[in-house]
């Protein structure tokens, strides 16, 4: 294997709590907020379990627990769209990066695989 043959492996980093979310936020923002919905309508419904039993209370618990049904199937629904795109977008970038002859990875400092397809060209 000579020299202009070695495959070269950008080095791995361990990303925090806050930038894994940040970018997964950023991927796909609905599932985060449908969540947070689901957790606000369910912890309402769980008060309403909680407070004295009057007239009409058994009414709003019901209302309370089909939003938290219908929100849960609001979220699983854009996070199954979210992972359906995901896999149809990244079977399509790598299809272009195969059309155009960019490599498999880019480097750090290649912002797009276009920029690492014309470093490739130049060697």
């Amino acid at each position: 294997m000579s020299s202009n043959d070695e495959v070269f492996f950008p080095p791995l980093v361990e990303e925090t709590f806050a930038e894994r979310f940040t970018r997964k936020f950023r991927a796909d923002p609905l599932v985060p907020v449908g969540a947070g919905l689901t957790a606000v309508i369910l912890f309402g419904g769980l008060r309403s379990f909680a407070t004295k039993q009057v007239a009409g209370q058994a009414k709003k618990q019901q209302q309370f627990m089909r939003a938290r049904v219908a929100m849960q199937g609001v979220t699983v629904a854009i996070l199954a769209y979210g992972t359906f795109y995901s896999a149809v977008r990244a079977n399509f970038d790598k299809r272009e990066r195969e059309a155009m002859g960019a490599p498999q990875y880019k480097l750090a400092d290649e912002p797009t695989y276009r920029d690492a397809a014309k470093t490739v060209r130049k060697e």
